[in-house]
């Protein structure tokens, strides 16, 4: 959550069309599951559905694979998974980054794990993630503040030889069409073992921009334009103090236009806080 402080004036703009910020993955639905991908790469050519709901993980469901030998697998989401929340244009979304939990059975035999995304036909790539414990744990990347990466094939043999630091422009997320996660196995000893992921989240961008003031005599208003999937709570104090701030009035939720009339008579602040509507994706369909 972020808060932030003015003396008469946020403005929130650009609402969000699309996928939903804060949107979630559990895979508690089955059919949810099923419209994931998995890459085996000792198998290759086309995708397959991954496995759902190790044994034992009944009461909270995972999508999960299989290593063969020392081959990688990947896990993600296209535009038919979901319903399409996960993919599509995170710069007018205000999608600024991604995390869930992940699952890795025998961390000795697990070489790291990294995001990617594909979009215009290039894949980008996270800095890697290593695991020390077997289990879960929480895994996350920025888009504008962690390094990602293109691969490069320089001789053309089908394997990238280097990886070249590639920030994520806006053009490049303006058009994501696939995300997701890919695990490297260090030796054959992985045969077998499991890696999943569960809660896969887009995170929003939470930053304010552009405030609109109106103030004419002894009285005022500011206005903000809310986005779908964030909770704003406007505050006033007129102390400043910790314990001083209370809501002008019940939180409101994005999107569409919000204002608020107060009155020029006293000096007092006012603030936003604003927090992400964490929301589970709809069983697919519905």
């Amino acid at each position: 959550m972020m808060t932030f402080l003015l003396l008469s004036l946020l403005l929130l703009s650009t609402p969000l069309h699309g996928q939903l910020v804060g949107a979630y993955e559990t895979f508690t639905e089955e059919d949810n599951a099923n419209t994931w991908k998995l890459y085996d790469y000792s198998v290759g050519g086309d995708s397959l559905a991954p496995l759902w709901t190790r044994p034992g993980s009944e009461a909270d469901p995972e999508i999960y694979a299989e290593f063969t030998q020392d081959f990688g697998v990947s896990l993600f989401a296209d535009q038919d998974s979901s319903d399409g929340y996960l993919v599509g244009d995170y710069v007018a979304q205000g999608v600024t980054g991604v995390f869930c939990n992940v699952f890795v059975e025998d961390p000795a035999s697990l070489d790291n794990f990294e995001f990617y995304l594909l979009s215009g036909g290039a894949f980008y790539y996270s800095n890697y993630f290593e695991v020390d414990d077997a289990g879960w744990s929480r895994a996350e990347n920025s888009f504008k503040n962690n390094d990602w990466y293109i691969g490069v094939d320089n001789d053309a043999d089908g394997f990238f030889d280097e990886y070249v630091y590639t920030p994520l422009t806006d053009e490049i997320l303006r058009n994501v069409t696939e995300i997701g996660l890919n695990f490297f196995p260090s030796s054959d000893a992985a045969d077998g073992k499991d890696v999943g992921i569960d809660n896969f989240t887009l995170v929003a961008d939470l930053t304010p921009v552009a405030p609109i003031l109106v103030i004419a005599a002894g009285a005022g208003s500011y206005s903000f334009e809310g986005l779908r999937g964030i909770q704003y709570t406007v505050e006033q104090s007129f102390s400043l103090k910790d314990d001083d701030w209370t809501p002008v009035e019940n939180p409101f939720e994005g999107s569409g236009p919000y204002s608020h009339n107060f009155t020029t008579d006293f000096k007092q602040f006012l603030r936003v806080v604003t927090e992400i509507l964490y929301t589970e994706i709809p069983k697919v369909g519905t």
